[in-house]
């Protein structure tokens, strides 16, 4: 959850109809925006609500969720900037002005009450430690793994254990783990796209069109 990439998410994903579910629809967007897929924040309690942090096996407790919420803040003026847009304009039909005030003032209300906050994390959250997603082994093994599959570092070096993973050679100027989503494109129906500059390049460049199809076919 660093700010740049909460700042990002909130932008691309956070809209209307989760300012109208106000705090349990906040906690559901976080939970789903940052918490589920790698589980190191958990609801060890949820008559009382208490979550804790895992750091290195250890649980670290998060007194009314003042941690995560520290951590959410830079998403915040995006829920701002919906509620004045949504005030502004039309509002989607049997959507009322009044719903959208008190979800707003509710969300407003979060530095004295968070009590629909903390219960809905609380219902939706994991209560215990998955020991496997915190094996540094079995991390490491997905990290190889998708380091392979997008063909960053080869499987020779991977099993061998070299000191440093070696890189393989860029495709006219582009890394292959960035262009891998056009090579998946071209293998599932043989659109050819990629970088603005590559399709201007192997228009006028054969022999950059040659090598760009290469890497397609691969």
């Amino acid at each position: 959850m660093s700010p740049e990439h909460v700042e990002d998410f909130f932008n691309k994903h956070y809209h209307l109809d989760t300012l109208l579910g106000g705090q349990k629809a906040l906690a559901r967007f976080v939970n789903d925006g940052f918490l589920k897929e790698a589980p190191v924040y958990i609801c060890g309690d949820r008559s009382r609500h208490k979550f804790y942090i895992i750091n290195d096996g250890n649980k670290l407790e998060d007194t009314n969720c003042e941690k995560i919420l520290e951590l959410t803040s830079p998403g915040l003026p995006r829920v701002q900037e919906v509620y004045e847009t949504a005030l502004f304009n039309e509002l989607p039909e049997k959507v009322t002005e009044d719903e959208l005030q008190d979800n707003y003032q509710q969300l407003m209300s979060m530095d004295d009450n968070r009590t629909d906050f903390k219960s809905e994390l609380s219902r939706i959250l994991s209560s215990e430690i998955d020991s496997k997603q915190f094996s540094f082994k079995q991390m490491l093994k997905q990290m190889k793994n998708r380091s392979e599959r997008l063909g960053l570092i080869t499987k020779e070096i991977i099993t061998k254990y070299k000191e440093e993973p070696v890189k393989r050679e860029d495709v006219l100027g582009y890394s292959r783990g960035k262009l891998m989503v056009y090579r998946d494109r071209f293998r599932k129906d043989g659109t050819v796209k990629g970088p603005s500059s590559i399709i201007e390049r192997i228009q006028k460049d054969e022999h950059a069109k040659k090598e760009y199809m290469a890497y397609l076919q691969e």
